[in-house]
């Protein structure tokens, strides 16, 4: 009776076992994408515009026209199945929220399975306008803005490229480049912990320069530096009458300013 007992009590452990492990096993996932294209009206009277897309990177290109803007969502999800895509798809949207002078720009996703959404964002941004890239992104590329900027990424790569504005730039662990033509009392800042710094001017550029970094090296090449001053850590100068400013800082990275 008892090895009866135990042979019954066995096969019991067993199946609820086998039960068990088969009702935990998730179904696999497959990915799908899709593009998807917009447009929307900046009003005369917005002076900035904020941009988050925290599940992919965010591309900007420059536009001649001020009260217009498109944009390009490009979509990839994570689904068990081909039917439910299109669904998945839905959920990811592009919104704008008008704000006394500012408009607010977010992608959204059902934030409770961030895993299975991403999606890049490409906008076409209206000139002359404020833009605020505020993190968490994928990393940011911006390409012949006519606009000042003020940019945060965290672990990846900040980029302009032909930029006409001021511009802000923060990262961690990101490298930052900028080709920047910086107007008159205008400025170029960057800054970051861990990564490198690369930032051009055109060779005639005025602006008063100040150089940082804690244990990486400083480079400077192709311009006329006024009143420069280095040590192991630090460059200062002035290029032309010293009319802009150009501040670059980072701990670890290295930094490179360079005229074109």
């Amino acid at each position: 009776m008892k090895l009866k007992n135990t042979l019954t009590n066995f096969l019991l452990g067993l199946f609820l076992f086998t039960s068990c492990t088969e009702t935990t096993t998730e179904e696999p996932l497959f990915e799908y994408t899709q593009t998807y294209y917009g447009s929307l009206q900046v009003p005369s009277n917005i002076e900035q515009l904020t941009i988050e897309n925290s599940i992919g990177f965010i591309f900007l290109n420059g536009s001649n026209d001020s009260l217009n803007a498109s944009y390009v969502l490009n979509k990839t999800v994570k689904v068990t199945e081909s039917s439910l895509a299109q669904s998945a798809f839905d959920k990811i949207t592009f919104n704008y929220v008008l704000n006394s002078d500012t408009l607010n720009c977010k992608t959204n996703f059902p934030s409770d399975q961030s895993d299975r959404y991403k999606s890049s964002l490409n906008l076409n941004m209206p000139r002359a306008k404020n833009i605020f890239v505020k993190k968490n992104n994928y990393g940011i590329h911006a390409f012949a803005l006519i606009n000042n900027i003020y940019a945060e990424t965290d672990n990846d790569e900040c980029v302009l490229e032909g930029h006409g504005g001021s511009a802000e730039l923060h990262t961690q662990s990101g490298d930052i480049t900028a080709m920047i033509s910086i107007p008159d009392s205008g400025f170029c800042k960057c800054y970051s912990v861990d990564g490198n710094i690369t930032v051009l001017v055109p060779i005639g550029s005025s602006a008063n320069i100040v150089i940082k970094t804690t244990s990486g090296s400083i480079t400077h090449s192709n311009l006329n530096i006024q009143n420069l001053t280095t040590t192991a850590t630090e460059l200062t100068g002035t290029i032309g009458n010293g009319d802009a400013t150009i501040y670059l800082e980072t701990v670890k990275g290295n930094i490179l300013l360079k005229g074109f």
